[in-house]
């Protein structure tokens, strides 16, 4: 999870395009509550060749090693904002 938080925030700079907790950039999806809408291997396809799933996107197409993709849809897959009120475990 460390590694996926500081590729997102260091190497790659997603949050130059995405918002998580209303911190971020604005062009892309927030992600706040990621986890509870995308899976592990969509995320890692998405990363891999966004084109293939959204032909017209304008997320980028990097090359990420195997590791890193496993690491950026672990980190991503544990961003679960809670509903007012409820604690999640």
């Amino acid at each position: 999870e460390q590694m996926g938080k500081e590729l997102y925030e260091v190497k790659y700079q997603c949050q130059a395009c995405h918002t998580i907790q209303g911190s971020g950039g604005y062009v892309g999806p927030d992600l706040t509550n990621a986890g509870n809408w995308l899976t592990s291997s969509w995320i890692e396809a998405w990363l891999r060749n966004p084109q293939t799933l959204v032909p017209d996107t304008i997320e980028p197409r990097r090359t990420f090693t195997n590791e890193e993709l496993k690491a950026l849809a672990g980190y991503l897959t544990t961003l679960k904002h809670a509903p007012a009120g409820k604690v999640l475990r």
